[in-house]
């Protein structure tokens, strides 16, 4: 999880796709700029489009994506197992964490959605 200068909360770590990348390189790629780790994807979680509208401009539809992951050479049972802080890379973001639990506050309502360890 990440938290930026300018926000009150903590959020999973994401940025936009690169031209001709694959989904999976994007993640492995913003993670290691946004927290200087680098992770495994372990699968998954969840995909969709969300549609944000404004009465100034046109709708934007965007395509969200996340995936379970681990840092490299662990596993999902080793991964988390305290709030060590990594060491973040962009200067948007003030910290990092790799977490088993959500950490309060969340950025979005919508964070909580996202359960932070992988399903049974």
């Amino acid at each position: 999880m990440v938290r930026e200068h300018d926000a009150d909360g903590w959020s999973e770590p994401g940025g936009k796709q690169e031209p001709g990348e694959q989904l999976e390189a994007t993640a492995r790629r913003e993670t290691r700029e946004e927290t200087g780790v680098d992770c495994r994807l372990t699968g998954l979680r969840l995909a969709t489009r969300a549609i944000h509208t404004r009465a100034d401009r046109p709708p934007l539809e965007r395509l969200f994506v996340v995936f379970d992951a681990v840092p490299a050479g662990e596993t999902a049972d080793t991964a988390g197992g305290g709030p060590a802080a990594l060491d973040p890379r962009e200067s948007e973001i003030d910290a990092a964490r790799w977490v088993r639990d959500h950490p309060e506050p969340l950025r979005y309502d919508a964070v909580e959605q996202f359960p932070i360890t992988p399903p049974e």
